[in-house]
């Protein structure tokens, strides 16, 4: 677990994001049951999140788990980021795209130079 988040640390600290957006990031990391399957679903939600304040930074995938999916966002707040995780659609969405582990989520503030 350890070196997945170091990974995960690394690859947020190597992006250079715009953020005249927001500065709040939020970091997703799950597995799903089928990668293609899960980012069809995944891409067909974008209205929902555009609506709640989100703009996506990245998705990848774990090199020796391809079903591990990392994904990163801008949000305008905190307060707008809790609303839309707490949301019992985001769970239900989630499950009919076939998320199969429990996600981990975490909110931070982005440290501008």
């Amino acid at each position: 677990m350890f070196k997945r988040t170091l990974i995960a640390a690394i690859l947020m600290s190597s992006f250079t994001v715009s953020t005249a957006f927001a500065d709040v990031v939020v970091s997703v990391s799950h597995e799903v049951k089928d990668f293609a399957t899960w980012k069809k679903g995944f891409d067909s939600d974008k209205a929902n999140r555009k609506k709640a304040g989100f703009k996506e930074l990245y998705v990848s995938q774990d090199i020796a788990k391809p079903n591990l999916v990392y994904i990163a966002f801008t949000a305008k707040d905190e307060a707008a980021a809790k609303a839309f995780i707490e949301n019992p659609k985001l769970k239900e969405t989630m499950e009919k795209c076939g998320v199969i582990s429990t996600p981990t989520i975490v909110i931070s503030n982005l440290v501008k130079k």
